[in-house]
């Protein structure tokens, strides 16, 4: 189960890109989240921070794609205006909040989780 919905990614972002695509875009998104629970036993269920991070790195991957595609340039240029995008501090931006939320969601469960982990440091 996705922890956003397309729908979600088309509201917040306007994008027309199409459901295949968006619904794709969210689940590398939610196996990138799944990447960052697994080593603690966690998993995203239905948790308000997951979605939202869901939401943010889609929209992240949304940007990627359609800077790639020519959808959205970075640099717009018609007669004697000139608008220029930083998208790629945009993405790194959604990324970083998105993470943040993951993170906050392993510390507030980590308490909860069954696996112990030890480190082992100089040899």
């Amino acid at each position: 189960m996705a922890y956003c919905a397309y729908t979600d990614i088309q509201n917040m972002t306007g994008t027309t890109q199409t459901q295949t695509v968006l619904e794709a875009l969210i689940a590398q998104a939610d196996r990138m989240i799944d990447g960052r629970l697994e080593p603690f036993g966690l998993s995203g269920g239905t948790n308000n921070s997951i979605k939202s991070a869901s939401i943010f790195l889609t929209m992240a991957l949304v940007r990627e794609r359609e800077r790639g595609d020519g959808t959205r340039p970075g640099t717009l240029t018609a007669g004697d205006l000139t608008q220029s995008d930083n998208i790629d501090a945009d993405i790194s931006g959604l990324m970083k909040r998105a993470f943040e939320l993951v993170d906050h969601y392993i510390e507030t469960n980590r308490s909860s989780s069954t696996s112990t982990y030890v480190y082992k440091v100089n040899g």
